[in-house]
């Protein structure tokens, strides 16, 4: 993402892909949110839950024929940047992330929302005519922003890995992102209401 890019096109496509990546983000929370609420009621043990979980986690990837999407991923993140990955990456890496968290495999959720991320900004690429490598990194924070209610650390994050070349674009993934992605948010404890009443009261000026 070390390239600088301009134009009034490119900011309202980076907006678009932004909502984007909110919504997405709000996929996830909620999902993971829901699946596992559904599997503590099915199945309250949880070494049952996690056995039942692994084996239709190994059917699925059986029936993908590939484990690209199993782990971390970091070919597949990788791969975002450079090249074209399959359209479905990322909502494949989102559910089967959200589904490995709800039957009580707890591997983190930082890197698997960079995947998702990434690979949806490498699908939106070809759609809206930008560089992979430059929607790929915005996606990778917008996503993350959004899912994880922190907007300010993933900008700041955000220049730290990429560089300030396209500063104002991030900015813009990790607030309309966080924006988009409304209340849900993967850590349920955390206490965002400050930034939320911030943004409300812009809305409303």
């Amino acid at each position: 993402m070390g390239i600088s890019i301009s134009g009034v096109d490119v900011f309202f496509k980076v907006i678009l892909c932004a909502v984007l990546f909110g919504l997405t983000s709000k996929l996830f929370a909620e999902l993971t949110h829901t699946l596992k609420k559904f599997f503590a009621n099915k199945i309250p043990n949880t070494s049952l839950k996690s056995f039942i979980g692994g084996i239709i986690i190994i059917i699925i990837v059986l029936i993908l024929g590939t484990r690209i999407y199993l782990g971390l991923s970091l070919d597949l993140l990788s791969n975002a940047f450079n090249q074209p990955v399959p359209k479905g990456a990322f909502i494949i890496k989102l559910f089967l992330t959200s589904l490995t968290l709800a039957v009580g495999f707890q591997g983190g959720e930082v890197t698997p929302l960079f995947v998702i991320g990434a690979t949806l900004g490498n699908l939106l690429a070809s759609i809206v005519g930008l560089p992979i490598e430059f929607l790929a990194g915005l996606g990778m924070i917008g996503v993350f922003a959004g899912a994880t209610k922190t907007p300010i650390a993933s900008f700041i994050m955000g220049i730290e890995l990429f560089g300030s070349a396209n500063i104002g674009f991030i900015f813009i993934a990790c607030v309309v992102s966080y924006v988009f992605a409304g209340k849900s948010g993967i850590y349920t404890s955390q206490d965002s209401s400050i930034l939320n009443g911030y943004f409300n009261k812009l809305k409303h000026e």
